[in-house]
C-alpha cells in the first residue's frame, strides 16, 4: 500500500483481530478518506450546475444525476433534475419549448436536449463555421473528471509529452476509466489542495505548488515603495474589518502594510514566515516583518490574501493581483465595441439620489386597547456646549420635514437622547420604550434563503440598493404622530415621518417595498435592500433600470455610498451571492473553522462540553470523539497527535454541515445565545426545527480589544448582546427574536429599566439594540454552551472599532455633560484610587462580583447596585452618576446644600451628578440638621383634626373675646346647636367675664366642658380666679395651644360671623335673633337644636310651626359627621398636609415663633401639643411651631448611619437666647425685607 497508507492504517488503532477483517479495514479507510457529506452544499452544487461551453447534454444529464444522488430529494427527485435541465441548458430556445410543454416528465426533457444537440451538430457538419471561432471553443473531454476540475474552472497543464495512455485514467483517481459515480475519490478530499473529488497524488495544482517553490528565488517586485506621488490614488479597503487607505499600486506583485500599521491595528495576530522576497525598483531586498494571512474587502468584494508587513514603509500599498480581485481596476484585454449597455444610475435617474424621499404612504401606528399614556415632563441633560449642536441638528431635521414642533398637550411624550458619532457629529434618538410596549405588530414575511435560492437560476450579475434613511421616507399619519412627541431643552417635537425605534416599524416597511415591485422580475427585497440580479448583463441592466424607475416614481431616494451596480459577487441575507449560486457566508462558520487546537484538559473539556450539547444530532458521536475523550482520563498522558488532530478536525467539520446546521428560516422560532469570557464574545444563532429541535444556523465569535477587555463583565456581557444581533443583523432585522444569556442582571437592563439607572456603556449598548425586536431571557450557564465554548476559543480577528469608539463617544459625552471640572474630576479620581473600598469596587468590576456571602463588608452596601457600577474612563460611576469616595462625601455634601434648598431639591441635584450608599438619608439629615435652615423652616400644616360633635345641646360650649366699633364682647356659642350668646363687656377683668358666663349659664345651664383660648381671663393656674369658678360651677375648662388658635377653630369662625352680622346693622339683638332663627345646612336652625322649637321673629309665619319639636339626633348625628368628614378631605387636600412626628420627652426644638431652642418636658393633655422648657421658661406649643433639631453625631458614624456629618449639626446651636444667633454677614446684598441674597452656587465639582 506504501508507507504513507501504513502510517494512516496505524493511525486507526485498530486491534490484532480487526485487522485480519478486509471488511473492517476497508472501511476504516473509508472513514478516514470519505468525509460526512453537507447537504446543504451539495444541493448548492446541483442548483448551480449549469451546461458548460461546449459540454454534451449527455455527459451534462449524467452528472445532474450524480450531483442530485446526495441531495435527498425523496420524492422529487426526478422532477428536481427536470427542472434543472430546464434552466441549465445554455440553449435558451431549448428552455423556453420546453417551459412551454404543461406535461414535461424527466424523460422527455432529457430526449428534447439529445435531439436538440443532434440537429445542431448535424447543421454545423452542413454549414461549417467560416470563422475561427470553433478553434476557440474548448472540446470538452468525454473522460471521468473530477467537478472542481472543469475546464472552465481549471486549466490542465499543457506538456506535449504526455502519452495518449494517460487520457484513459480517471482523473479523480488515476486509476482506469470508469463512470464518475463509480469513482472511489468521488467524495475525497485532496491533502494538497484542500478540494473535494480528486486524490492527492492526481491533484492538478500540486505541480503548480511545486512550480511555485521551485521560483521561490525569483523575487517579487514592489514598484513604488520608495516613490513620491503628488497625487496618489488611494482607495479604502478593510483589512480584517479594519479601514485602511491603500495606494494602488499596479507595479507591485504582493500587497504590503507598514509595520507601523501591524503594530496599531493588529499586533494581537500572529505573523507568519513569508515564503517570498522583495524587492524594490532598485532591486535592494525589503526587510520583511512577516506575513499577515487575512481578508480584504472593497464594497462587497472580498478576497483572501497574503499581506506582507514592512518596515520602513510610508503607506500601504494593494497589490495588481489584489486590484483586480477587488474590481479596484480592469484589465482591458480587449476593446469594448459598445458601452452604451451600462446602467449609469446617478445620470439617467437623478432624483433618485438627491435629498430625502417621501411615499405618499402613510403609516398609522395601533395600540393595544389597555395602552397606558407615557409623558416625560422634563427634558434629559444635554451638555451646554452641545446644546448648539443639538439644535442645528433638530433644526435640520424640520428643514427635511421629519419632524415638526408640537404646542398642544399630548398624553404620549418620550425622552431625547442625543449620540455623539465617532466623526464627531451627533445623532438624535428617541427612546421610544414606554411606547412600543403598547405598539401592535404588523407581521410580514421575509425572504427566506430557498426563496432567494429559486429564483436566482443562473443570474451572474447583480446590483444592491440602500435606500436613504429608508424609514424616513415613509409619512406618518396625522392622528399617529402625536404618539411619537418628544422632549427637548429647546421644546416639544414630533415626527411626520416613520420614526428609527418604533417595533412596527421593520414590517411596514418590507411589506410597503415588497408591494412597490411586486411585478418587476429579477428582484429580491429585504428590508432597505433590494437586490437586482439577471442571466446576462443586458437582462440585468433591464431590470435595474426597471426597478430604478419604479423607486423614482414613488419618491424613494437612494444612498448612492452604499449602492452596488453590475458586481458578478455580493453579499445578502447572510450569503455569498455569485455567478455560481448562492453559498453560506464563511464569516458565519469561521468562529468553529478557526477554533484553535486544545492546549491542556480544560480546553478540550471546554471543546467537548459544545460537542456532547449538541451531540443528539451528531451520529456515532462516541466513536468519533474517542481520541479527544481518552485524553480526560487522569490515567493517560497528554500527548496531541496525528489521531486527536484528525478527531478534532473532523467534529469541526461536523458543526458546520448538515445534521447540524440547519438553513435559515425567517418562518422559525429564532433564538440567539451570547456569551462573553474574560478575553472574548461568542453567539450562535439557533432555530426551532418541525422535532421541536434547536440547531445552529451561524456562529460568531471574536476577541476583545485592549479596552473591552477592561468593561465590567455585565459590559462585556452587554456587548456579547450587541455585538451577536448586529453580526446577524441580515438574518435577524424584522423578526422577533429570543435573544439567550447567562446573566441575569442584563435581563431587567435591556427590558424594564429606564435608561438614566443603567451604566453608561449599556446605555449606549441599550440604544444600539432599539433597531431590533426582542425578548431577553435569562438561562442558566450549563445550557449556554456553544456560547461559552465560542467565547473562549474567539477568533483572533481584530474586530472593528466603530462599536467600541461610538460607545466610548457616548460615555465621553455623558461624562462631560457633569456639572464638573476637569480638576475636580482628576481630584475625586485619585481620592477613588486611595480608597480602599473604591479599590475593591475597581476589581469587582473588572473581574466579576462574587456571591454575596464572600463579598467584602466595606462593599457590603454595593451589592444590590453592582449591576449599575462601572469603571468609565478611570471613574467609578452608578449609572451616569459619579461614585463619591469617602473622604470627599463631607465635603460634596455642603456643596449640595449650597443655597440651602429644601431636601427634595438637594437630592434632585445629587440625582444629577453623585452617588453613593445612603446619599438620600444623609442628605435629608444634612438639610434637617443645618442651622440657617431650622431657622427659616416652617412646618408643613398637619392633617385637620374634626372636633367631635356632642351627645347633647349645651354639651360643650366655647368662648372667646372679640372688639368691635370701640367695644369688646363675650362670645359663648355651643358646639352642638351653634346658638350664640354675645354679652358686651365694660371690663377686660376676670370678673365681669366670669359675671356674665354665670348669667349665661342660669338661662341655658352649666355645661360639662368649656374651651377657651389661653387669654388672661382664662388662665388654669390653681390659684386663678378662673380656676376657682370652673370649680364651684362645676365645669371642665380646655384651653387652645398658645399661637395656634386653629385648634380652637369652631370658636373663632363663630366670631367671624357675628362680627360680619354686627358690622352690618345698628341693632345688634336683632342681628343675633336673625342668626338663631334661620336653618343650618343641616336643616335646623340654632334655636330649634338648643330649645327644640323655632322662636317668633318679625318674619310672619302661622302658629304651628312655633309648636315645640324635636330633632332626630341620629340623623343629625349623621349628617353631622359627613359634614366634617367632606371638610376634613378638602381641608386636607387643599393645603398638602403631613402628618409631622412625634416628639419625644428631652427632644431638643426650635420654637419657631420665640426663635430660640428648648426641649420638651412633657406632652400636653390636648393633642399635637407639648410642654416645651426655654431659658424664658416652661411654654406650650403645638408640634407645628416645634422643629426638631437632629442629633449631633461623628463622621464615623454619618458615614455608617446616614446622619449629618459633624461639621454640620447642631451641637453649636444656641441654647440662651436670640441674641447669640448669627447675624448677616456684612457686605452682601439684601432684600428690601432684609434677608440676605446668596449667589447661585454650582456643585462645585
Amino acid at each position: 500500500m506504501g508507507d504513507k497508507a501504513e502510517d494512516i492504517l496505524l493511525s486507526f488503532s485498530l486491534t490484532a483481530d480487526q485487522m485480519t477483517h478486509y471488511e473492517v479495514v476497508h472501511k476504516a479507510f473509508d472513514d478516514h478518506f470519505i468525509g460526512r457529506r453537507n447537504l446543504i452544499y451539495d444541493r448548492s452544487k446541483f442548483h448551480t450546475r449549469i451546461q458548460e461551453d461546449g459540454e454534451p447534454v449527455e455527459h451534462f444529464v449524467t452528472d445532474l444525476h450524480a450531483l442530485a444522488q446526495y441531495c435527498k430529494f425523496g420524492t422529487l427527485h426526478d422532477e428536481m433534475i427536470r427542472d434543472r435541465i430546464v434552466v441549465g441548458v445554455r440553449d435558451r430556445k431549448l428552455s423556453e419549448k420546453m417551459q412551454l410543454d404543461a406535461n414535461l416528465t424527466l424523460e422527455t426533457a432529457t430526449t428534447m436536449a439529445r435531439q436538440s444537440e443532434t440537429v445542431k451538430r448535424q447543421q454545423t457538419d452542413l454549414r461549417p463555421e467560416s470563422d475561427s471561432v470553433s478553434r476557440v471553443k474548448a472540446s470538452y473531454p468525454s473522460e471521468a473528471y473530477p467537478s472542481e476540475a472543469r475546464p472552465s474552472q481549471r486549466r490542465l497543464p499543457t506538456q506535449t509529452t504526455k502519452s495518449v495512455d494517460d487520457r484513459l485514467h480517471c482523473l479523480g483517481c488515476g486509476y482506469n476509466r470508469h463512470a464518475r459515480s463509480e469513482c472511489p475519490a468521488k467524495a475525497a478530499i485532496c491533502h494538497r489542495c484542500g478540494k473535494r473529488g480528486h486524490f492527492a497524488k492526481v491533484c492538478l495544482g500540486a505541480k503548480a505548488v511545486q512550480e511555485l517553490i521551485a521560483e521561490e528565488e525569483d523575487p517579487s517586485f514592489l514598484g513604488t515603495v520608495d516613490a513620491k506621488d503628488t497625487d496618489p490614488w488611494t482607495v479604502t479597503v478593510e483589512l480584517q474589518r479594519v479601514p485602511l487607505s491603500f495606494k494602488v499600486d499596479t507595479g507591485a506583485d504582493v500587497t504590503v502594510i507598514p509595520e507601523t500599521v501591524y503594530l496599531q491595528h493588529f499586533e494581537q495576530v500572529s505573523l507568519t514566515e513569508p515564503t517570498k522576497l522583495l524587492r524594490g525598483p532598485g532591486q535592494d531586498r525589503l526587510r520583511v516583518v512577516g506575513v499577515l494571512r487575512g481578508d480584504i474587502m472593497y464594497k462587497t468584494n472580498k478576497v483572501a490574501t497574503d499581506v506582507y508587513v514592512l518596515k520602513n514603509l510610508e503607506s500601504p500599498l494593494l497589490s495588481r493581483r489584489d486590484s483586480e480581485k477587488l474590481g479596484v481596476v480592469k484589465r482591458l484585454n480587449e476593446v469594448s465595441t459598445s458601452n452604451s449597455n451600462t446602467v449609469n444610475a446617478k445620470a439617467e435617474f437623478p432624483s433618485l439620489f438627491t435629498g430625502l424621499g417621501c411615499v405618499n404612504m402613510p403609516y398609522t401606528i395601533r395600540l393595544n386597547q389597555d395602552a397606558v399614556p407615557f409623558s416625560l415632563a422634563s427634558p434629559r441633560r444635554i451638555p451646554i456646549p452641545l446644546m448648539q449642536e443639538v439644535k442645528k441638528e433638530l433644526e435640520n431635521m424640520v428643514l427635511l420635514d421629519v419632524i415638526e414642533p408640537v404646542d398642544e398637550p399630548t398624553d404620549w411624550c418620550s425622552a431625547m437622547v442625543v449620540v455623539r458619532k465617532p466623526n464627531g457629529s451627533y445623532r438624535i434618538c428617541v427612546d421610544f420604550t414606554s411606547l412600543n410596549k403598547y405598539v401592535e405588530r404588523e407581521l410580514h414575511p421575509l425572504p427566506t434563503t430557498d426563496h432567494v435560492l429559486a429564483q436566482l437560476g443562473n443570474a451572474r450579475f447583480f446590483s444592491k440598493l440602500d435606500a436613504n434613511s429608508g424609514f424616513w421616507q415613509f409619512k406618518l399619519a396625522p392622528e399617529s404622530q402625536i404618539l411619537t412627541t418628544f422632549i427637548t431643552p429647546f421644546g416639544r417635537y414630533k415626527f411626520k415621518r416613520l420614526p428609527f425605534g418604533i417595533t412596527s416599524a421593520p414590517e411596514f416597511y418590507q411589506k410597503k417595498m415588497s408591494q412597490l415591485l411586486s411585478d418587476i422580475e429579477g428582484h429580491v427585497c429585504n428590508m432597505d435592500d433590494i437586490l437586482v440580479y439577471g442571466s446576462s448583463k443586458e437582462e440585468h441592466n433591464k431590470r435595474l433600470r426597471e426597478v430604478l424607475a419604479r423607486l423614482q416614481q414613488a419618491g424613494i431616494t437612494l444612498n448612492d455610498s452604499k449602492c452596488v451596480f453590475e458586481a458578478t459577487q455580493v453579499k445578502f441575507l447572510g450569503h455569498i451571492i455569485d455567478q455560481t449560486g448562492v453559498h453560506p457566508d464563511d464569516d458565519k462558520l469561521a468562529a468553529v473553522r478557526a477554533m484553535k487546537t486544545p492546549a491542556n484538559v480544560s480546553e478540550l473539556k471546554s471543546f467537548l462540553g459544545m460537542i456532547n450539547y449538541l451531540g443528539k444530532f451528531i451520529p456515532h458521536l462516541a466513536q468519533k470523539a474517542h481520541p479527544l475523550t481518552a485524553l480526560l482520563s487522569s490515567k493517560n498522558a497528554w500527548v496531541w497527535d496525528c489521531e486527536q488532530q484528525m478527531a478534532f478536525d473532523a467534529l469541526k467539520v461536523t458543526l458546520t454541515s448538515t445534521p447540524i446546521l440547519a438553513l435559515f428560516d425567517p418562518k422559525k422560532i429564532t433564538v440567539i445565545s451570547a456569551d462573553a469570557s474574560s478575553y472574548g464574545i461568542g453567539a450562535v444563532l439557533r432555530q426551532k426545527q418541525s422535532d421541536d429541535t434547536y440547531r445552529p444556523v451561524a456562529y460568531a465569535s471574536r476577541t476583545l480589544s485592549n479596552t473591552e477587555r477592561r468593561y465590567a463583565q455585565i459590559e462585556k456581557e452587554g456587548l456579547a448582546v450587541v455585538w451577536s444581533c448586529e453580526k446577524f443583523r441580515d438574518l435577524i432585522t424584522g423578526l422577533e427574536v429570543i435573544i439567550e444569556t447567562d446573566h441575569k442582571p442584563l435581563v431587567p437592563i435591556f427590558s424594564t429599566k429606564s435608561l438614566e439607572d443603567i451604566p453608561l456603556r449599556l446605555q449606549r449598548m441599550k440604544l444600539r439594540m432599539m433597531r431590533y425586536s426582542y425578548d431577553i431571557r435569562h438561562v442558566p450557564g450549563k445550557d449556554l454552551i456553544a456560547a461559552d465554548v465560542l467565547s473562549r476559543h474567539p477568533l483572533a480577528e481584530v474586530p472593528s472599532r466603530e462599536l467600541e469608539e461610538e460607545i466610548d463617544a457616548y460615555v465621553h459625552g455623558i461624562k462631560s455633560s457633569l456639572p464638573a471640572t476637569d480638576k475636580r474630576l482628576q481630584q475625586i479620581q485619585e481620592e477613588q484610587e486611595k480608597d480602599v473600598t473604591c479599590q475593591l469596587l475597581t476589581r469587582y468590576c473588572a473581574e466579576g462580583w462574587p456571591i454575596k456571602n464572600n463579598v467584602d463588608q466595606m462593599c457590603k452596601d454595593f451589592w444590590q447596585y453592582r449591576t449599575d457600577i462601572s469603571m468609565n474612563e478611570g471613574l467609578l460611576m452608578k449609572g451616569s452618576r459619579i461614585l463619591v469616595p469617602q473622604s470627599m462625601r463631607e465635603d460634596i455634601l455642603s456643596k449640595i446644600h449650597h443655597g440651602h434648598q429644601g431636601i427634595t431639591k438637594c437630592r434632585a441635584r445629587a440625582r444629577e451628578s453623585v452617588w453613593w450608599p445612603g446619599i438620600s438619608t444623609q442628605i435629608e439629615n444634612f438639610v434637617r440638621g443645618c442651622y440657617q435652615c431650622i431657622q427659616e423652616t416652617s412646618n408643613r400644616r398637619e392633617p385637620l383634626m374634626p372636633t367631635p360633635f356632642p351627645e347633647r345641646p349645651w354639651q360643650q360650649v366655647g368662648m372667646d373675646l372679640f372688639y368691635l366699633a370701640g367695644k369688646w364682647y363675650l362670645l359663648v356659642t355651643d358646639y352642638y346647636s351653634r346658638f350664640p350668646e354675645v354679652a358686651p363687656l365694660t371690663s377686660l377683668s376676670t370678673t365681669s367675664v366670669i359675671d356674665h358666663l354665670k348669667s349665661i349659664f342660669a338661662r341655658h345651664g352649666t355645661p360639662e366642658t368649656v374651651f377657651s383660648d389661653n387669654g388672661p381671663q382664662f388662665q388654669k393656674i390653681d390659684s386663678s380666679e378662673f380656676f376657682k369658678f370652673s370649680q364651684d360651677w362645676g365645669f371642665h375648662h380646655k384651653t387652645s395651644s398658645p399661637k395656634f388658635p386653629q385648634s380652637n377653630g369652631f370658636v373663632e369662625s363663630a366670631v367671624k360671623i357675628i362680627k360680619r352680622s354686627m358690622k352690618k346693622t345698628d341693632d345688634v339683638y336683632r342681628a343675633l335673633q336673625s342668626y338663631r332663627a334661620t336653618p343650618l345646612e343641616n336643616g335646623y336652625s340654632p334655636a330649634e337644636l338648643l330649645m327644640g322649637r323655632r322662636i317668633r321673629t318679625s318674619l310672619p309665619t302661622v302658629g304651628s310651626r312655633l309648636n315645640p319639636k324635636t330633632p332626630y339626633p341620629d340623623l343629625l348625628k349623621n349628617w353631622e359627621k359627613q359634614s366634617r368628614d367632606k371638610e376634613k378631605v378638602n381641608f386636607d387636600r387643599r393645603h398638602g398636609v403631613h402628618a409631622l412626628k412625634p416628639l419625644h420627652i428631652g427632644q431638643r426644638v426650635w420654637v419657631s415663633d420665640q426663635r430660640q431652642t428648648g426641649h420638651v418636658t412633657s406632652p400636653s393633655e390636648a393633642p399635637r401639643s407639648y410642654m416645651v422648657e426655654t431659658d424664658r421658661g416652661v411654654v406650650r406649643r403645638n408640634r407645628g411651631h416645634l422643629i426638631p433639631i437632629p442629633i449631633p453625631t461623628t463622621h464615623a458614624q454619618s458615614a455608617r448611619e446616614g446622619s449629618p456629618l459633624a461639621t454640620n449639626n447642631m451641637a453649636s446651636l444656641p441654647t440662651t437666647s436670640t441674641a447669640s444667633l448669627p447675624t448677616t454677614s456684612t457686605g452682601l446684598p439684601t432684600t428690601w425685607s432684609g434677608r440676605t441674597v446668596k449667589p447661585v452656587d454650582r456643585l462645585g465639582l
